[in-house]
């Protein structure tokens, strides 16, 4: 029988909006076709007002947007870090990513056709706000990560992201069962980057005795380690740009085949 007045059970991102929506209590369920790992938010959106979601160190989080509609989050930054970015990846759709650091009024906007990242280099403390942009009706995920944490990469979820030359990215894949294989795919859109993998060094690199898996082919990347090896816990994960500046996507994923 039915138990729900609204529902999403599309594959990867899900979402639902309610208009006009009554003052009272919403009840919210989780159901679970595979062992999943999720990020789950609710957001008041009042037009006469500006709701800002907060957005927390290297946990992406999904996101739907209208066309010429926005969402707006904000990002607080305790310190200044060497390295802050922003990342606005595609799922469907096309948003655009407008970043705005409240302290100066600066803004730095990305309107690319799909995702966009901005990278903030020498970031200074204080709050940032995010505004994502719907050129077109759009899935998307939003992150915002310094160098001083790993991006949480969630199972089948792509994040856009750049790398400067000689420099890291990092990332981590949390695995709670141990029947299926864990793939790891590292697309190129410029430059060459290189992929390390690591079950107990939280920065692995090109350094030998810091990773256990590691491709460092031209163009695409993918690292499959088969259920027969996995153990449960964290996967550290790099991404390396060896000979130039990169810009890339970088997926985890859980399969039976």
């Amino acid at each position: 029988r039915t138990v729900f007045d609204r529902r999403s059970i599309h594959f990867g991102s899900d979402g639902v909006v309610i208009e006009h929506a009554n003052a009272t209590r919403y009840y919210i369920g989780v159901y679970s076709f595979i062992n999943s790992t999720y990020t789950i938010t609710a957001q008041v959106l009042d037009p006469s007002q500006q709701e800002r979601l907060p957005l927390v160190d290297g946990t992406p989080q999904a996101g739907i947007v209208a066309r010429g509609l926005h969402r707006t989050y904000i990002f607080r930054l305790p310190a200044v870090t060497e390295s802050l970015t922003f990342s606005l990846s595609t799922i469907i759709g096309d948003p655009d990513l407008n970043v705005t650091m409240v302290t100066t009024h600066q803004s730095i906007v990305r309107r690319k056709y799909g995702s966009d990242v901005i990278v903030i280099h020498h970031a200074p403390a204080g709050n940032y706000l995010v505004d994502v942009t719907g050129y077109q009706d759009a899935s998307y995920t939003i992150l915002a990560v310094t160098d001083q944490v790993g991006t949480l990469l969630l199972d089948g979820v792509p994040i856009r992201d750049e790398v400067g030359y000689r420099q890291y990215d990092y990332f981590e894949v949390y695995v709670d069962r141990t029947d299926e294989d864990l793939t790891v795919t590292l697309t190129a859109f410029e430059g060459d980057p290189d992929l390390y993998i690591s079950d107990s060094v939280r920065r692995p690199s090109q350094r030998y005795g810091t990773y256990n898996f590691s491709s460092r082919l031209y163009g695409e990347d993918a690292i499959t380690i088969p259920r027969g090896l996995l153990r449960r816990g964290y996967y550290y994960i790099s991404v390396f740009g060896p000979l130039n500046n990169c810009s890339y996507s970088i997926m985890s994923t859980f399969s039976n085949r």
